[in-house]
């Protein structure tokens, strides 16, 4: 096939890269990012098997296409790497490229295609399967009116055809052997996925499984089949969703990866130790949060930082405070003020009777001056006060040094709190 050579495919794949592929993320991207999604020797990224990637899939991709089809060897996913040409010369952009590839990708890639399906038909083929004379063409080298001809010959030239144009591939390999154009094809040992180095996230592990899926099964969801019933949920979830459910990962065993593994042509032991990695990682960060959230339920209640500190607030908090407990003297609720003891500490009351809401607390309590209405000193038994009457009901507080604090918001609020839990 003289006018098909690797370097020729090459060009195209690079003039593609340059023309389509670069206009198409130049107009979503910027010529920026275009920069740094094309330029492999300063912006490394890695493959599906985990190396450093040398080159682009597209040039993987022709460079395979060109063993199979040309040299007659076996270059991987055969079926898969047709499909993804047949993809590549139809692909257009249209009015977005400059440049655009596409006249001589249908004339040099579509020749490319039409032999890969050839030799998929020849090799693969039963020997009651047929092939056109187009095919046969591409196959023996010859012109197409040398095919047409042989199926009027005699003798060993003669190609037979079930019809017109049409001949049978077990007839075809005998006419091919006898024209001395049949070429051995190099069959390879069978490709199964083995990176270097386990899936570097649960989401690209998902993405690998599905991959491999696509290649290896007719429908894609008969992946989900493969395990026991029992664990197909899980795995269905995960395949899904592309993370792992730390409550469902029963499905995470050395068998059912040896069973995926033999079926999607991937390493096992590699499967199932990106499965635990991930799996362990998801329950060991489900457990985190949960320890976390337990910690803050053990945690003194506080109220909600930057909100005004209303009377409902402020009560909620000091009624479930642990350490905080309602003062012996105040039997029933007040609609003025209530009392309240830190446990083992000092007092301290509430007034709430306005909207605007009001602490009172000793005057050992290092507040803030900012946060201080007023300070009242001691006053001793036989003088008259002049603080809050609803105080008197609470010894320690009647009398002794108090200060009388505005509780601006939650913050403040909270910061007081704090003080009088510490002392």
């Amino acid at each position: 096939m003289e006018s098909l050579s690797r370097e020729k495919l090459q060009r195209i794949a690079q003039d593609f890269i340059n023309n389509e592929v670069t206009d198409v993320i130049n107009l979503f991207l910027g010529q920026d990012r275009t920069a740094l999604a094309l330029d492999l020797g300063n912006h490394k990224s890695r493959d599906l098997s985990g190396g450093s990637r040398e080159q682009f899939d597209i040039e993987l991709l022709l460079d395979r296409c060109f063993e199979f089809a040309v040299e007659r060897r076996q270059g991987g996913d055969d079926q898969a790497d047709q499909d993804s040409l047949r993809a590549l010369v139809e692909f257009n952009v249209g009015d977005i490229v400059i440049d655009s590839t596409l006249t001589e990708r249908l004339e040099t890639l579509g020749l490319l295609l039409d032999l890969h399906e050839a030799v998929m038909a020849f090799e693969y083929g039963e020997d009651d399967d047929t092939l056109t004379r187009e095919q046969i063409a591409l196959l023996s080298g010859l012109a197409v009116e040398t095919v047409r001809l042989a199926g009027f010959a005699e003798g060993e030239d003669k190609l037979p055809q079930e019809r017109p144009g049409v001949a049978r591939k077990a007839d075809v390999q005998r006419w091919l052997l006898h024209k001395g154009k049949y070429r051995e094809f190099q069959w390879l040992p069978t490709f199964v996925l083995k990176p270097e180095a386990p899936s570097p996230s649960a989401r690209e592990l998902a993405e690998t499984i599905h991959h491999q899926a696509l290649r290896q099964l007719d429908k894609t969801s008969e992946v989900y089949s493969l395990l026991p019933l029992e664990h197909r949920p899980g795995f269905e979830a995960y395949l899904k969703a592309k993370a792992f459910d730390p409550d469902n990962l029963q499905w995470v065993t050395p068998e059912n990866a040896e069973t995926l593994g033999i079926a999607l042509m991937i390493d096992p032991c590699w499967l199932f130790e990106s499965l635990d990695f991930w799996a362990s990682e998801a329950r060991r960060r489900h457990m985190v949060n949960e320890l976390a959230e337990q910690m803050a339920r053990k945690s003194p209640p506080k109220a909600p930082s930057g909100v005004v500190a209303d009377k409902e607030t402020i009560r909620e908090v000091l009624t479930n405070h642990p350490s905080i407990e309602k003062h012996p003297a105040q039997r029933k609720p007040n609609t003025k003020i209530d009392g309240y003891r830190v446990i083992g500490g000092i007092a301290f009351a509430h007034q709430h009777e306005g909207k605007t809401q009001f602490l009172w607390v000793p005057d050992e309590i290092a507040v803030r001056d900012t946060l201080i209405v007023k300070h009242y000193p001691a006053v001793g038994s036989d003088e008259p006060t002049t603080r809050h009457s609803g105080l008197a009901k609470f010894p320690e507080l009647g009398r002794a040094g108090i200060n009388k604090i505005k509780v601006k918001d939650s913050d403040s609020f909270n910061e007081i709190l704090n003080l009088l839990v510490a002392h």
